[in-house]
């Protein structure tokens, strides 16, 4: 069974700190229990605990940071491992060496989904 992958207790009090406001439909108590229903809106919590910290998944923490923060989160294999970059995006820069490129983060993972589903298995 596949399920969301949400940030740990701890990155969770992080992300608050820095400013992290959006809906999320997990939180952790203040015990760091996760729970996943009710919904915690710009601190607004309707069937969350008072004191909660909202719970967004990875991904959703990832987008933040890109959108909001303009840093991307860039995970690579090596060597059975994973490996993590951090890329400041005001500072990358371009360049054309015949890679399809997309307008947003979610449009190239789904054409890079549907490239494996069509053609490596």
């Amino acid at each position: 069974m596949i399920t969301e992958d949400y940030v740990s207790f701890e990155v969770a009090k992080l992300l608050e700190e820095k400013g992290f406001n959006e809906a999320c439909f997990a939180f952790y108590n203040p015990e760091g229990m996760l729970i996943q229903s009710g919904i915690r809106l710009n601190n607004i919590q309707v069937g969350v605990v008072k004191g909660s910290y909202s719970a967004p998944t990875l991904q959703m923490a990832m987008k933040w940071l890109r959108e909001v923060h303009g840093l991307h989160v860039d995970i690579d294999p090596l060597e059975g491992n994973w490996r993590t970059k951090i890329v400041e995006l005001e500072d990358l820069c371009e360049v054309d060496r015949g890679i399809s490129l997309y307008g947003t983060y979610e449009e190239a993972c789904e054409a890079a989904i549907k490239y494996c589903l069509e053609n490596l298995i």
